[in-house]
């Protein structure tokens, strides 16, 4: 910066001129929203590790603006995706077989996020009710607050299965069904929960058979995605996935689209028009 822009080499001796000389270079460069936040974080924190605190004075009083950043990309998969990386893990041999064949339901039509799943307790499945409670949600401790979520019909045959086999690969092992890891994992010393670096090794098979690159973080959009397409609530497809608000639904993970707007805003309008039309034809006969 000081070099290229003719800045101070001293961090003491930075300026307001010199950081909107910097935000000015930034545009010239044509880096995007996201790169320029994270350049001028990076300044921030530098200068205020020198006690100099210009930008964060500057930002304050509203001098300068932080670049806005565009919302990540929506990556969701299809229907069509979902069934076949399912159907790749059917012939999977053992006991990664069969979590493969459960998470690649369980994902996509809980809304999950991978380590909700994966550090799921026994007891956080009521199997009466057919719910699941997340006991560990992003933001635990903080502002993460536990949430009810059903077993929906599309995920119950996978459930039972999963279940069952649970059961007896506990046995086979010489522990009881009610073992804390819902999703047991077997290493080096013994039953624990999955770590996401097993999990994810997991999700790498998955991929070599189908030939198809994911994420499981996939999933989860593609769950808000399908459950906005079917014409789900967006409040309450927000709360399943344990948004604060539908704001966060909408702009990071599933939007309407645009077929479901217009059919959407035709139903919105036609009975207000059909009674604006009663109307008129009332007062023609009167």
């Amino acid at each position: 910066m000081s070099l290229e822009l003719g800045c101070p080499r001293s961090p003491h001796h930075i300026e307001d001129k010199h950081v909107i000389m910097f935000l000015d270079w930034m545009d010239e460069k044509d880096l995007n929203h996201e790169t320029q936040r994270r350049y001028l974080r990076y300044l921030k924190d530098y200068l205020a590790y020198y006690d100099n605190i210009i930008v964060s004075q500057m930002l304050i009083k509203k001098q300068i603006r932080a670049p806005s950043g565009a919302p990540p990309e929506i990556r969701a998969l299809t229907k069509e995706n979902v069934d076949f990386l399912h159907q790749m893990t059917l012939t999977m041999d053992g006991w990664h077989g069969v979590v493969a064949r459960f998470i690649t339901m369980a994902y996509p039509y809980t809304g999950l996020r991978p380590s909700e799943l994966r550090t799921m307790k026994y007891t956080d499945v009521d199997k009466e009710d057919g719910n699941l409670t997340v006991t560990h949600p992003k933001g635990e401790g903080r502002y993460g607050k536990h949430r009810c979520i059903g077993i929906l019909p599309q995920l119950r045959p996978a459930f039972q299965e999963f279940l069952e086999e649970r059961k007896l690969f506990l046995e086979e092992l010489g522990a009881t069904e009610d073992f804390e890891a819902f999703i047991p994992y077997k290493g080096r010393w013994g039953l624990d929960y999955w770590g996401s670096s097993q999990l994810n090794a997991l999700k790498m098979k998955i991929e070599a058979r189908a030939g198809l690159k994911f994420k499981l973080k996939d999933y989860r959009a593609t769950f808000c995605q399908l459950a906005i397409d079917l014409g789900a609530d967006l409040q309450a497809v927000s709360k399943i996935m344990g948004h604060k608000s539908s704001v966060t639904t909408e702009t990071y993970y599933g939007r309407i689209r645009d077929d479901a707007a217009i059919r959407e805003i035709e139903r919105a309008f036609s009975e207000p028009m059909s009674v604006l039309q009663f109307s008129r034809e009332q007062k023609k006969g009167q």
